[in-house]
């Protein structure tokens, strides 16, 4: 794939894929007929009109380094041709939504340590495994605070 561009005043890129085409041309003694236009005939006239050579875009840099990442290209002029910038950034958003489902989960699981305490008050048998409960609310608890070191 070949593809020529320049990026236009607002900082956007704009550019075409060449592909081989085939144009229906009058020739010098009046009759039609075709002709190819070649990826380079038609790369010599965009340079020409100061377009330049595209980069492929580098799937391989499109993953995130971290969770709730995500990877924005931008496109720059690179001197004879034009690159990309991969510019990672973290969604606070998805990153607070997360956050507040965990506490819903440690505010929903509640009930569990006040029904274990309580059983523990009148000597009576717990109704949860109090160990299975604590390290699984202990789980969300330390998840949550990782998460909020994104949002400092």
């Amino acid at each position: 794939m070949t593809e020529y561009g320049y990026i236009n005043e607002g900082g956007y890129l704009v550019s075409k894929i060449l592909e081989d085409r085939t144009e229906r041309r009058v020739n010098e003694e009046g009759k039609p007929e075709d002709v190819v236009i070649t990826i380079a005939m038609q790369a010599e006239e965009l340079v020409n009109l100061g377009w330049k050579p595209v980069d492929m875009v580098d799937d391989a840099k499109l993953t995130p380094s971290v969770e709730f990442g995500s990877i924005r290209i931008q496109p720059y002029d690179n001197g004879d041709r034009i690159s990309y910038r991969y510019i990672e950034s973290v969604s606070k958003k998805l990153i607070t939504s997360k956050i507040n489902e965990y506490k819903a989960f440690l505010n929903d699981t509640d009930y569990k340590v006040m029904k274990c305490y309580e059983a523990t008050l009148l000597n009576l048998p717990l109704p949860y495994n109090i160990d299975e409960v604590h390290q699984t609310r202990q789980e969300y608890r330390d998840r949550i605070n990782e998460l909020e070191q994104y949002l400092d």
